[in-house]
């Protein structure tokens, strides 16, 4: 059976976030989360005590600070994958 670990490049929205990872957890997938660092600390904040509690949700090491269309989204997305197969060594897909 396929096991995702889906990675999830954020800057706003937190209550979304939190949404959506829950609905993908619950169906017995993985989450990845980075949310940028330019975005507001309350809102990060929010997010990772909401979700402090579901073992299938991880979070980037860091919050790498991006821009539209800078190597910085691409820097993004490798640190929530690299938080995702850190965490979840069950997932088949990324």
């Amino acid at each position: 059976m396929a096991r995702i670990a889906y990675i999830l490049p954020c800057h706003k929205d937190p209550e979304g976030i939190i949404a959506q990872a829950r609905r993908l957890t619950a169906a017995g997938d993985f989450v990845a989360i980075h949310f940028d660092g330019r975005a507001k600390q309350a809102d990060f904040d929010k997010i990772r005590e909401s979700l402090a509690t579901n073992p299938a949700v991880t979070f980037a090491a860091r919050r790498a600070k991006c821009g539209w269309g800078e190597w910085s989204l691409v820097e993004a997305t490798l640190l929530a994958v690299e938080a995702a197969v850190a965490s979840f060594p069950r997932a088949t897909h990324f």
